[in-house]
């Protein structure tokens, strides 16, 4: 549309410059043949430059206008146009965002009934051991006495986030937004609980390695540090340490766990939102 209006003011400027641009000349030729006398004509040609300098300005002037005026006419267009598209796309691909998030709600749903099975605290191994000696969910102590995360860990933090990521990413902005709460979420928990006690076990593990070294060399190169006999001072130590491992472990999990409900609410409430525009 704005190509054929371009090309119809081009057209109307070529008929304009053919028709008028000779007229100065042909009258010129025109009154050099009547034998007029020029010097005669000139205070009037001053007068008649003079009184039209202004008219032409000003005509000038509303020329710019009018074509600021079509241009501003030709972007809004465009912009109407591409909001239009735009509009349609998203429309058409609606039935794809729906799919993918109710896919990213099908695996967090998955994530919570994981976590509450890890909750529900196995009722023997509440009675009969003392907090330093019970199931440890998340995470786990080798026989270095070196801190590290299980498999179960890396499945709900990592392998989990991974999945719904890649659903998320092709819903829409908002639901990314939300993603990445839940992402920064839990690496806040993460440097919050978990780090502190990672670097316990690590100045436990080195103060083992310089108490024991002359004595236990050969354990310690070796063999594994559990196996040297610890005494009394570094026995409790090491019993305090798998106790406040227990109940990190139990707090996390916790934290977690309502992040994931918090998230979840969040993805239904978007879900409708989608299916209310679908309709």
């Amino acid at each position: 549309m704005s190509k054929k209006k371009f090309s119809y003011d081009l057209k109307t400027l070529l008929i304009c410059c053919c028709c008028f641009v000779p007229i100065p000349l042909l009258l010129g030729v025109f009154l050099v043949h009547k034998g007029i006398n020029f010097q005669k004509l000139g205070p009037y040609g001053d007068f008649f430059a003079g009184s039209t300098v202004p008219v032409l300005t000003l005509v000038s002037f509303l020329a710019i206008i009018v074509t600021l005026k079509q241009q501003q006419d030709q972007l809004e267009l465009q912009k109407k146009e591409i909001n239009d598209t735009n509009f349609r796309i998203y429309n058409d691909s609606l039935p794809d965002r729906i799919i993918n998030l109710e896919e990213s709600i099908d695996i967090v749903q998955s994530v919570i009934e994981q976590i509450e099975e890890l909750k529900a605290e196995d009722l023997a191994d509440h009675l009969l051991n003392s907090p330093d000696k019970r199931e440890i969910k998340l995470f786990k102590v080798d026989g270095n006495y070196v801190f590290t995360m299980n498999e179960t860990y890396k499945d709900l933090t990592d392998l989990k986030i991974k999945k719904i990521r890649n659903n998320i990413v092709k819903v829409n902005s908002k639901a990314y937004q939300e993603f990445l709460e839940l992402k920064n979420g839990i690496l806040s928990q993460y440097f919050e609980k978990v780090h502190p006690m990672n670097s316990e076990f690590t100045s436990f593990y080195q103060k083992i390695m310089a108490d024991y070294m002359d004595s236990h060399d050969s354990t310690i190169i070796y063999g594994e540090l559990s196996e040297i006999n610890l005494d009394l001072e570094n026995a409790q130590k090491l019993a305090d340490l798998r106790k406040s491992l227990y109940y990190m472990d139990k707090e996390y999990l916790q934290a977690i766990s309502e992040l994931y409900n918090y998230f979840n609410i969040k993805l239904n409430n978007i879900l409708t939102e989608l299916i209310n525009e679908l309709k």
